[in-house]
């Protein structure tokens, strides 16, 4: 059976909001402490506490970002502009790459 491009748009768009939902409902306000191990983020301090989490702005031209939390300083890092975060094995590290 083949879709219409109309019927093809209406599934694409009722995917979209799903993932959108998926995302909103299990990735938004949980945060976690963290500490930053090396990078390239210099208003981050390395081996003190922070705050990771994933945050939705409606106003930026970025719609998701990863934020990161240290004192008063707060990053950005929009999830498009994200390539990995790679596990180590057997351990609780994690490595952004953006």
């Amino acid at each position: 059976m083949k879709m219409t491009t109309k019927e093809n748009d209406r599934l694409k768009e009722m995917v979209d909001m799903l993932k959108h939902r998926l995302i909103e409902e299990n990735c938004f306000n949980i945060t976690y402490i963290a500490q930053k191990l090396s990078g390239d983020l210099p208003q981050i301090k390395s081996n003190q506490e922070l705050i990771v989490g994933f945050v939705r702005d409606h106003e930026g031209a970025e719609e998701f970002y990863l934020q990161i939390k240290q004192s008063s300083q707060t990053v950005r890092i929009p999830t498009s502009d994200i390539d990995e975060i790679e596990h180590v094995e057997g351990t609780f590290q994690f490595y952004v790459h953006y």
